[in-house]
């Protein structure tokens, strides 16, 4: 009897790591509440995500969202 009374009053300490686990993994997988997208450059230019210290070339249709930054040479006309 012992052995059966342990394993079920482990259950809901089990169930509450669990769902806290889901909990945090989904708040990792969310989408921002807000994105753009970079639909015409007659320039080039340079995107920088948010999270990120380097920059890189901005693309057509890449998403942007809050953080994010673009940049263009002042001559570029942008």
């Amino acid at each position: 009897m012992k052995p059966r009374y342990l394993a079920w009053s482990w259950m809901p300490v089990m169930a509450t790591g669990l769902l806290w686990g889901q909990e945090q993994q989904q708040q990792q997988v969310d989408p921002p509440s807000r994105v753009a997208r970079l639909n015409y450059m007659s320039t080039a230019l340079s995107f920088r995500p948010g999270s990120q210290e380097e920059w890189a070339a901005a693309t057509v249709n890449y998403p942007l969202t809050t953080g994010d930054h673009l940049w263009s040479d002042p001559q570029g006309g942008g």
